[in-house]
């Protein structure tokens, strides 16, 4: 009997050690810092997050990128992440990179940093993550093509966020 008890008690503890796990690993990216990605005019129209991982430095596929998200409607809402030793002012690297949106430092964000620049992380406003876009060859017309079919297609997921 007491092989029992003690096979069902070795059982259940792997069971919530299992449980434990799973919650704790259920989404290897998590969710976006919050700071960052709200936008600060919210209506009842769906916007997506963009936060673009860039390198100011000997980064030509960075600078085109930037020309096509400053050209992006309303409907997103685009964030600039550098890394650190390249940010020293917001002013200064938007005159450099002509970047009419937000541009922080990768600090907060190094948990998501990725191996290429540059790198588009499309975020719904649940800050969930729904696409990570890698630096692909003719990455200008890939992202104005990915863009306009995925909000198209993903109105449901952005509506969802909504109060």
């Amino acid at each position: 009997m007491k092989k029992y008890i003690i096979l069902v008690l070795i059982f259940l503890s792997l069971f919530l050690f299992s449980i434990i796990y799973k919650i704790e690993n259920r989404n290897i990216l998590g969710h976006f810092p919050s700071h960052q990605n709200t936008k600060e005019n919210k209506s009842t129209s769906p916007y997506l997050n963009l936060f673009i991982f860039f390198s100011v430095k000997n980064c030509k596929p960075c600078l085109e990128i930037i020309e096509v998200l400053n050209k992006l409607p309303e409907e997103f809402n685009v964030i600039g992440i550098i890394p650190e030793n390249e940010f020293a002012i917001e002013e200064q690297v938007r005159r450099i990179t002509k970047a009419k949106f937000k541009v922080v430092s990768q600090k907060k964000f190094k948990r998501f940093s990725p191996n290429y620049y540059p790198t588009i992380i499309g975020v719904s406003p649940r800050e969930e993550i729904l696409f990570v876009l890698p630096g692909v060859p003719n990455e200008k017309e890939y992202l104005i093509n990915f863009l306009n079919d995925f909000f198209k297609k993903a109105n449901i997921l952005l509506y969802s966020g909504q109060n």
